[in-house]
């Protein structure tokens, strides 16, 4: 019998483990407005054209792979990017919506899934591109920050 009660108080301990090292709901809900909150910011940032806002919700090293493969790394590939695209397509609106975001506080990181468009002219007519993305952010002193993101066109 003293063999099942230690059986049984190790599984205790080890559910009681589990369950302490759980993040409360609220705090991930919490993380969760900060991130989408994030991604509006640069949703906003994108349709004005504003890199200086847009690289506020990046990481000094972030890196992207965007739909056509092309590989940028940091803020100012990105402002150059930014100017690139409001120069040749001043009509260009990209949006991207989260559909999954996942956090794991004790690493600081998070994971966002979602889908994008991008629409602009072009000789006269209108075009489309869109498709799925994912995005992994880290938490810092100056909160959530995207560390990368890869697009793809489906």
């Amino acid at each position: 019998m003293s063999r099942f009660l230690k059986l049984g108080a190790l599984a205790f301990f080890c559910v009681l483990t589990i369950f302490s090292s759980m993040v409360p709901a609220e705090t991930i809900s919490i993380d969760e407005s900060e991130i989408r909150r994030a991604r509006d910011v640069s949703n906003q940032a994108l349709l004005n054209k504003d890199a200086e806002l847009l690289v506020t919700t990046l990481r000094p090293d972030y890196h992207v792979v965007t739909s056509t493969n092309l590989q940028l790394s940091g803020h100012d590939d990105q402002r150059e990017m930014m100017a690139r695209i409001a120069s040749k397509y001043p009509d260009a609106v990209y949006v991207r919506t989260p559909l999954t975001i996942e956090i794991n506080l004790s690493a600081s990181s998070a994971a966002e899934t979602g889908t994008w468009k991008g629409t602009w002219t072009e000789a006269g007519k209108m075009l489309e591109l869109q498709g799925s993305y994912y995005a992994k952010w880290t938490k810092s002193a100056d909160g959530w920050l995207i560390q990368a993101e890869i697009f793809v066109i489906l």
